[in-house]
């Protein structure tokens, strides 16, 4: 094994690639908004009117993570790249979403944090509606 697919945490077994992908595969089943101050604002302004749902009725969603890879590791951080393909159905028409995702993840602990994730598309275009099921 080599430094790009195993690292040594302190005291503990080191991580693995395999480890770290099955991270990204459960962070991808969740659904989480970083907002700031003024977004959340906006966000319980707009929760407070009648038309209140993002969307009625909901999408169907279905996120896939593959090609994961530690690009580094040092002290507790973790940096790790990964392709990604999200597929969103509603009202018969499906959209297809793809890109790759970087992520910054603080593995000090044994329940390990996003502290960034960079979604970039490879898209010649974007579909009008929803890209929120990215992040």
């Amino acid at each position: 094994m080599n430094a790009a697919t195993t690292i040594a945490k302190a005291g503990a077994a080191p991580l693995t690639r395999a480890e770290v992908e099955d991270f990204l595969y459960a962070e991808a089943a969740l659904f989480y908004v970083a907002d700031d101050y003024v977004r959340l604002r906006e966000r319980v302004a707009r929760l407070g009117k009648r038309e209140a749902h993002a969307e009625f009725p909901r999408s169907r969603l279905r996120r896939m993570v593959s090609n994961v890879r530690i690009l580094s590791a040092s002290a507790g951080r973790l940096r790790a790249a990964c392709n990604l393909v999200c597929y969103r159905a509603k009202n018969g028409k499906v959209d297809t979403y793809f890109g790759h995702a970087l992520y910054e993840l603080d593995v000090c602990s044994a329940q390990w944090r996003i502290t960034t994730k960079r979604v970039m598309l490879d898209m010649d275009l974007l579909y009008p509606g929803k890209v929120s099921i990215l992040l």
